[in-house]
């Protein structure tokens, strides 16, 4: 998806050059570069938009086979005119801002902790909408004026789109909670807090399952207690992430506890839920947690607090 953000506004930009290069130096034959430079930014939402619908799982392809179509017809206007080429770009952008739209509320719906991140996307994407408009022909009344306006907010609905998608997380990501297992909290005591299984299983599924994990529960146990006793030594560096067998355990580290998830593969998401986690219940118990009690585990919105976080 990176690759496909990076090309498609590669064949924008390549489409503003061309315009720029048209206005300069070829006024006469302006008609034919607009037809180029609108060729090529459907190409671009053309990509884009064939790689979101492949990572979401669409089979059809139907935004892509309307992109396609487009394009199509972009490159028949270059011997027989059949439609002002600007209508076909502007129809064009409908399959690509529904498609866009797909891929982020995918997003933000499984992964509630990136939501925020939503606004500057849509207040970016509606400057970015609104400068490629006023910077086309039909707005080039009073000079330069607006194509100037256009091209600043292009600029600027740019640089939102960018904050969003930094940081945002892969789509693999989306399947989070299909890869946690055992979550276990314990204090800086070394006692432990809460041991909780996300899988729904069985009696003897969950037999079968606490005998096998037995062991690297313990030694996960230990691990963290000797976590602690080193946690005051400046020179030594928090453990962030074990393998264990064919899982993954991942640490996240609060003022009074530690909390260890274990899961089939190591996701950033993970560490921040993990994070918002020990704040959560050291906002709710910290003054119990100072005072060395660590016996949370008869208090159900602990419990409440995880499935919440982990939902």
């Amino acid at each position: 998806m990176s690759l496909a953000w990076g090309l498609f506004f590669f064949c924008f930009a390549t489409m503003v050059l061309i315009f720029i290069y048209s206005d300069i130096f070829t006024p006469m034959d302006r008609p034919f570069y607009i037809n180029i430079g609108y060729t090529i930014m459907v190409l671009g939402a053309l990509i884009f938009t064939f790689n979101a619908e492949r990572e979401i799982g669409h089979k059809y392809h139907i935004f892509s086979l309307i992109l396609l179509g487009a394009f199509t017809l972009l490159i028949v206007d270059f011997v027989v005119f059949i439609i002002p080429p600007f209508y076909l770009t502007l129809v064009s952008w409908v399959p690509f801002v529904v498609i866009l739209l797909i891929y982020l509320i995918k997003v933000v719906t499984t992964i509630k902790e990136y939501r925020s991140k939503m606004y500057s996307f849509f207040i970016g994407f509606l400057i970015f909408g609104a400068g490629y408009v006023i910077s086309t022909d039909s707005f080039q009344i009073i000079d330069f004026l607006p194509r100037l306006i256009g091209d600043i907010s292009i600029i600027i609905g740019i640089c939102l789109i960018s904050l969003v998608f930094v940081g945002l997380p892969s789509l693999k990501e989306m399947d989070w909670s299909k890869k946690i297992n055992t979550l276990l909290i314990l204090h800086k005591s070394g006692s432990c807090v809460c041991d909780y299984d996300f899988k729904k299983r069985s009696d003897e599924q969950a037999l079968a399952k606490k005998e096998y994990f037995a062991g690297g529960l313990i030694g996960v146990s230990q691990l963290v207690t000797e976590m602690i006793k080193n946690m005051n030594d400046e020179k030594y560096s928090r453990l962030e992430v074990v393998d264990h067998q064919d899982k993954q355990i991942i640490f996240a580290y609060g003022e009074y506890l530690i909390a260890a998830l274990v899961t089939d593969e190591y996701l950033q998401i993970l560490r921040k839920k993990l994070y918002r986690l020990i704040r959560e219940i050291e906002l709710l118990y910290g003054d119990r947690l100072s005072a060395g009690e660590s016996k949370l585990t008869q208090l159900k919105p602990v419990e409440k607090i995880i499935t919440e976080i982990f939902s």
